[in-house]
C-alpha cells in the first residue's frame, strides 16, 4: 500500500537557516521568510520535525522518497530517487 504526505515549512527568522532532511543527510538553506514544500510517498508514515540552532532538521520514515519544491520548482537531491532506509 502507497501513501504520502505534504508539509510546507517557512523560516520566519529574520536571518538565513538550513532544512537538514534525514536520513540523506542533504541540505537546504533558506533565506528570511523563504519557504520549501516536502512531499513524500511510499509506505504509511509521516514526517518528524525538530527544530535545532539555525535550522530545522526533518526526518523521513523507511520507504518514503522526497521532494522538495521551492516556489513550485523541483530542488530535490537524492532525496527523491533513493528511498529512506
Amino acid at each position: 500500500m502507497s501513501d504520502s504526505s505534504r508539509v510546507r515549512l517557512t523560516n520566519e527568522s529574520n536571518g538565513r537557516g538550513t532544512l537538514y532532511l534525514e536520513p540523506w543527510g542533504e541540505e537546504y538553506e533558506l533565506g528570511p521568510s523563504a519557504s520549501v514544500e516536502l512531499l513524500a510517498g511510499g509506505p504509511p508514515g509521516r514526517f518528524e520535525i525538530s527544530y535545532c540552532d539555525g535550522g530545522m532538521i526533518v526526518y523521513a520514515w523507511s520507504g518514503a522518497r522526497v521532494v522538495v519544491l521551492r516556489d513550485g520548482v523541483d530542488v530535490s537531491q537524492s532525496c527523491k530517487d533513493i528511498p529512506a532506509p
